[in-house]
């Protein structure tokens, strides 16, 4: 059992700040089809993920024993609980397309939980929330009375800007094919000349400043014909609403 704190959107990714009936709170961050990372495990090797775009960090709050194993792997290749710094590391991904857990979409999920050595529990917010019953909440609120861990219980605020990093180091590993996709939906509807495109492309994604939009913008239109494979346009680059 578990309550849903936060639902929300962060540059394009939606992510999902949930309480669990233990006592802590875990953070998910949803990729959609377009992206690479869709229907792979958090403990896949994936080709994008390279030791040597990491080799430099620190180890942040990456799981240790994920980077032990990659420490002695000859493989240039990282599973995403060893490439991604999120708190604790990745503990979770999907399992089956539109899983419903943790909310229901048609997105592929990745998460962590905060039920880390040196994380604590609120016993008394699941009370609070109706995830467990009074007689649970005694029974385990005496044993950690007994054999207190003095972890640090991480906020609904902590989590959440844990989601948003992990959202940002996701878009440094897959592009810009998220706002390609809507750019790309944007021209078929005719609704503007792209070049007035970025003021859409802020609406859809707030986060963006307006440099960015102008960036991945011009990018979009450089990369348009390789990557739709569209010849006889006078306009390759894709600028022209379809026709």
């Amino acid at each position: 059992m578990y309550k849903i704190e936060i639902d929300n959107k962060y540059k394009g990714y939606r992510y999902v700040v949930a309480f669990i009936r233990m006592g802590h709170r875990c953070g998910y961050v949803g990729v959609d089809k377009c992206n690479p990372l869709y229907g792979k495990s958090y403990t896949d090797k994936l080709p994008i993920l390279k030791k040597a775009d990491v080799a430099n960090d620190e180890v942040g709050k990456r799981g240790i024993i994920p980077l032990l194993a990659a420490a002695h792997d000859e493989d240039e290749h990282l599973r995403p609980d060893a490439y991604f710094d999120v708190h604790g590391g990745l503990t979770y991904s999907s399992s089956e397309e539109n899983c419903k857990y943790p909310i229901e979409s048609e997105l592929w999920w990745f998460g962590f939980d905060c039920s880390h050595y040196n994380d604590g529990k609120d016993l008394k917010q699941a009370l609070e929330y109706g995830l467990i019953d009074e007689e649970r909440y005694k029974r385990d609120q005496a044993f950690e009375d007994k054999f207190p861990t003095n972890g640090i219980m991480r906020s609904m605020e902590y989590v959440e800007q844990e989601c948003k990093n992990l959202i940002d180091q996701i878009i440094k590993v897959s592009g810009n094919e998220i706002y390609y996709v809507f750019l790309d939906e944007l021209r078929e509807s005719g609704v503007t000349n792209m070049y007035g495109a970025v003021p859409y492309l802020k609406k859809e994604f707030p986060d963006l400043s307006h440099e960015q939009a102008c960036s991945i913008l011009a990018e979009w239109m450089l990369t348009f014909s390789e990557r739709t494979k569209l010849n006889g346009y006078a306009d390759q680059s894709g600028l022209a609403p379809a026709t």
